[in-house]
């Protein structure tokens, strides 16, 4: 646990790919991780004594995906060329022309009596079309009038949401800001400070080499930019002289490279982690915050 991890990384940036690297190592080397990410994908690999005990390819996954798929489809397509195999090889019964004749006869002889009953039931539609109009209209009136009546219920209570959402925000930043300006929340705030400034400054890598060239669609976004930048420089005490930042106000653009090398001990991060964890006014800030 007071033993320290060495750890190196490494990035590539371009406009087509990218490409970066994270090796550490503990007690000598004897324990060993390494990650690597790229356009392509990402693995991982530990290993003890030289000897890799867990490791991870996506590469790997997706080529066995694709095989599956690949062996899946042709049985797929096998089995449909059978099928129609089968459905042409199926024979067509036919009938005799004396049956179709039959039939024939029997359809006219079908025919005239639904005509004669058509016929019939037309003269009766006739005679009871003007009350059916009538109620037809009475019936369209009271639906436009329901349709009416549930659109202005709607309107009510979509307002009435409103309003009700309106109050809860309002009692819900009341709420907060009762809590952020309270005395208590404001020791967590220093304590909190104090130690995630002792976590950043103990991992924070030691030495940082490299340049970029940044670019945004917009000049102001690209003065953004190299605002935060700054910030994180100051925070990890990167020398700009060790590490150039070129600004593109013209082109948008997204290129360079960076290492970094530095040393984190367990026992120092953790005892840091636990601090901020064990701390009573710290989380029943986050509890009243939750």
């Amino acid at each position: 646990m007071l033993f320290p991890i060495s750890y190196r990384a490494k990035a590539d940036l371009n406009e087509k790919s990218y490409n970066a690297t994270v090796k550490a190592f503990w007690l000598f080397g004897i324990v060993h991780f390494g990650f690597v990410i790229n356009n392509t994908g990402k693995k991982y690999c530990l290993r003890i004594l030289g000897i890799p005990v867990k490791r991870y390819s996506e590469k790997e996954k997706h080529s066995k995906k694709s095989e599956d798929d690949f062996k899946y489809n042709v049985k797929k397509e096998t089995a449909e060329n059978t099928i129609s195999k089968d459905e042409l090889q199926t024979p067509v019964k036919t009938e005799g022309r004396q049956g179709n004749a039959d039939n024939k006869d029997k359809s006219d002889i079908i025919n005239i009596n639904i005509q004669e009953e058509d016929v019939s039931e037309k003269q009766k539609d006739t005679t009871l079309k003007k009350p059916k109009d009538k109620t037809k209209k009475k019936i369209k009136i009271s639906e436009i009038i329901t349709k009416i009546k549930d659109k202005i219920k709607d309107i009510y209570n979509r307002i009435k949401e409103g309003f009700q959402n309106l109050d809860n925000l309002r009692k819900k930043v009341a709420r907060y800001k009762k809590i952020l300006t309270a005395n208590r929340t404001k020791e967590a705030y220093r304590f909190a400070k104090k130690y995630v400034l002792k976590i950043l400054k103990h991992i924070r890598p030691k030495k940082v080499r490299g340049n970029l060239r940044i670019g945004f669609e917009y000049p102001d976004e690209t003065g953004k930019a190299i605002g935060y930048i700054a910030v994180i420089f100051g925070m990890f005490n990167i020398n700009p002289k060790h590490f150039r930042i070129n600004a593109d106000f013209e082109n948008k653009v997204m290129e360079g490279n960076i290492k970094a090398k530095g040393t984190v001990t367990v026992g120092i991060a953790g005892y840091y982690i636990l601090r901020l964890y064990w701390n009573k006014k710290l989380r029943s800030v986050i509890r009243k915050l939750s």
